[in-house]
């Protein structure tokens, strides 16, 4: 969501950090439809001091040369906030959340960064609805400084919810109408802190609520921890019904093949619709034998950085 520099115009390098590994993802558009993947590495480092090395000797084995990257945040570190505003221009914008964002922002806004995207305006509607994205502007800087320190230039920070529901809508484009809820589990779910884990309810395309699943795997797909995630879905479900007065059809589950059937039978049953299953690497093209491996030993791990990766080749 937050650009710093001219974005790459091909084979944009993203490097995505979780609290075991980093992964390392480029890929490249096909001249017919669909994307090549040129890299996919996921490095684990035991330490924090042990990350920067990693990095750097990662970066000399795969892309020597590339500086410039692409990089993610975790949900649970942003405030995110659907705010109703006067019906007022696009560019006016800007600078209306400045006046609001106090009442929503839990830290004084000279210590934020902010971003926002706008909602599908109702032509007879008398609202600007936009969603409120906030940071602390320490975490941006540091991550941008740690990267910088590494040799590498942020070119742009993306969201893991917003970055996967970008890359999920160009998979399946048929699902830009409509609403629904998108369920991700990500790098070694209940084996990491759980920041790659998260669900999205959009609608039309634009993702309306957003919320941390956290570490409720942590212990493995019990009986108890699928119980307090199909709470959280309930939850976030009665939310965003209060707020578009309708519920969704369908839900979209991300998950590795070990954990998928579990946790599609607890969604169902607790929200009453379907749950469909959807792989991000589905129609990927690799490079070589080397990199399809590399990629397909851990699928989930790289599904953000598509997003992230997407979002660069467009801009």
């Amino acid at each position: 969501m937050l650009e710093y520099t001219n974005m790459p115009s091909s084979n944009p390098l993203v490097i995505e950090i979780s609290s075991t590994a980093v992964k390392f993802l480029s890929i490249t558009p096909l001249k017919k439809n669909g994307y090549q993947v040129r890299v996919a590495v996921r490095a684990a480092y035991d330490s924090k001091g042990a990350l920067a090395e990693t990095i750097r000797k990662t970066l000399a084995q795969i892309a020597p040369e590339s500086t410039l990257v692409g990089t993610a945040v975790w949900a649970s570190t942003m405030v995110l906030r659907k705010i109703g505003l006067p019906r007022i221009k696009p560019n006016e914008i800007a600078g209306a959340l400045q006046l609001e964002a106090d009442k929503y922002v839990p830290f004084g806004l000279d210590e934020c960064t902010m971003d926002f995207y706008q909602f599908p305006q109702d032509p007879q509607g008398t609202k600007t609805d936009v969603m409120l994205i906030a940071s602390k502007k320490d975490l941006i800087l540091d991550r941008c400084k740690f990267l910088e320190e590494t040799g590498l230039k942020p070119a742009f920070i993306d969201i893991h919810p917003i970055a996967l529901t970008n890359w999920y809508l160009k998979q399946r484009p048929e699902s830009a109408k409509g609403t629904r809820v998108l369920i991700h589990f990500g790098d070694n779910p209940g084996k990491t802190q759980g920041e790659d884990n998260f669900l999205v309810v959009m609608k039309d395309g634009t993702p309306w609520v957003i919320r941390d699943l956290g570490d409720r795997l942590a212990g493995g797909v019990t009986e108890e921890s699928c119980g307090q995630l199909a709470a959280l879905l309930t939850n976030a479900m009665v939310f965003y019904e209060n707020l578009a007065h309708e519920k969704p059809k369908e839900i979209i589950l991300s998950a590795d093949d070990s954990i998928a059937a579990k946790l599609s039978e607890a969604f169902e049953k607790s929200a009453r619709i379907p749950v469909i299953r959807w792989k991000s690497e589905a129609g990927l093209e690799f490079t070589d034998a080397a990199v399809k491996a590399a990629f397909e030993a851990a699928p989930g791990a790289f599904a953000v950085s598509l997003g992230v990766a997407l979002r660069m080749l467009e801009s």
